[in-house]
């Protein structure tokens, strides 16, 4: 298997999006056991269990193993968005190239595996800087990076990507 010239591993590690989950996950234990104690232990009593157990502990969960991965080979770039995402661009599909300052929350939605079509989509975890591809059929898709131009610069000279994108 051949070696990438570029890897970059990504997680969430912003204080207000944890403590964001952290108190969703303890508000929902809270409504449930509140629940239970005052239905006495009926069946939806322990329905409602089930739903804390699924989100108080699947949220943390989830956020601690999401993880995205962007490593550059020779002949593509694969994307891996942990446990939900895999996808490999090959750079003969690259036209262009860029590293750019984006507004996540403005132009898709946030963060995570966003887009607002089938033409534009992102994939990132956190700030505000990038590589934005433009592909052969006109979709783009980002590439949010704490390191965007050394990301640009291993993509750029492998070949596929054409002219830069002007930066911002």
């Amino acid at each position: 298997m051949d070696e990438p010239v570029f890897r970059e591993d990504q997680r969430f590690t912003q204080p207000w999006l944890w403590a964001l989950v952290v108190v969703s996950a303890v508000a929902v234990w809270v409504l449930v056991v509140v629940q239970i104690v005052g239905s006495g232990g009926d069946e939806s009593g322990w329905v409602l269990a089930i739903v804390a157990v699924v989100v108080g502990v699947g949220l943390p969960v989830l956020f601690a193993l999401a993880r995205l991965t962007v490593e550059v080979f020779a002949d593509r770039i694969e994307i891996r968005y942990r446990p939900f995402v895999r996808r490999t661009i090959v750079l003969d599909t690259v036209v262009a190239a860029g590293a750019v300052t984006y507004r996540a929350v403005r132009e898709y939605g946030g963060w995570g595996v966003k887009g607002w079509s089938r033409r534009k989509i992102a994939y990132n975890v956190r700030g505000d800087r990038g590589v934005l591809l433009t592909l052969v059929d006109g979709r783009t898709v980002l590439l949010g990076s704490q390191r965007a131009a050394d990301l640009e610069a291993a993509i750029r000279p492998l070949g596929g990507a054409g002219p830069s994108l002007p930066s911002d």
